[in-house]
């Protein structure tokens, strides 16, 4: 069967058959081995996120989703590359990207600066580079027309300034270029990002990148229920280790600071995954 990481929402079926791709098991291989040997120059960076990101729920299928965007665009560019991981935080993957095509230039962009000098011991370990800049992505630190390809992976989420963000990003593409775009969708609506601001920020993609490819994206409300969709409450029957949440408890008290009594402990999350052509 051929393996068909496609745009949307995934599919359990899909999702699983991927674990089990060469694909997969490469990039799990490499990951497996930056975590190993790598983990003095991470050690304090892990007390910010986690210290295996390959291993979480939505990145084992949105990692090689954007692999393998990458990989159409660099068979059809044939010239060298220059590459933005935008909202970085420190993973395994610029390192892979590098290591894999050895004509791109990888550069990394978060708003914390103190992620400099964990990517300048990581360089002078690793035999791929992958340049570190800090900065905001509502104001990205580089030249109109930078690169040819830029990636931004379970970021927007976080942020509900998506107008600025995703202008920003159509500034420092080159025409021709790619923006590959993942996020988290709350299916109950109790988290970010619901599913009708889902649908806003997919409507702005679209404005500011018109000769993408569209897939359907109205009634997201009722697509993300159902039951054959990769969600955080499938995760958690299946392997609830890969997971972010080691205290649900927190998580749930969250919503009482706005005044709204939790539904549940654990918060029932879908992803998306999309590219768009500049």
């Amino acid at each position: 069967m051929t393996l068909s990481l496609y745009s949307g929402l995934p599919k359990i079926d899909d999702y699983q058959q991927l674990l089990q791709s060469y694909l997969f098991k490469s990039m799990e291989s490499f990951s497996n081995e930056f975590v190993r040997s790598q983990s003095a120059c991470l050690k304090g960076y892990r007390m910010k996120w986690v210290a295996d990101p390959l291993h979480q729920w939505s990145r084992q299928w949105e990692y090689p989703f954007v692999f393998s965007r990458i990989s159409e665009f660099a068979g059809n560019a044939g010239q060298r590359l220059n590459i933005l991981d935008a909202g970085s935080g420190v993973t395994f993957f610029p390192f892979f990207l590098s290591s894999r095509f050895s004509h791109a230039a990888i550069s990394c962009c978060d708003y914390d600066e103190t992620l400099d000098e964990v990517y300048r011991r990581l360089n002078v370990h690793l035999p791929a580079p992958a340049k570190f800049v800090p900065g905001d992505l509502r104001h990205l630190p580089f030249q109109n027309n930078a690169f040819d390809i830029l990636y931004c992976v379970s970021v927007l989420e976080h942020t509900d300034a998506y107008q600025t963000i995703v202008s920003e990003f159509r500034r420092v593409l080159k025409e021709g270029g790619m923006l590959i775009v993942t996020f988290d969708i709350s299916v109950d609506g109790e988290a970010d990002i619901p599913p009708e601001k889902a649908e806003e920020l997919l409507e702005i993609l679209y404005q500011h990148f018109p000769r993408s490819k569209k897939v359907a994206y109205a009634n997201l409300g009722k697509k993300v229920h159902e039951r054959d969709l990769v969600t955080t409450h499938f995760i958690r029957k299946i392997n609830p280790s890969l997971l972010p949440w080691k205290y649900p408890l927190l998580t749930a008290i969250k919503p009482l600071v706005k005044l709204r009594l939790p539904k549940a402990l654990y918060r029932n999350l879908t992803f998306y995954c999309h590219s768009f052509n500049y």
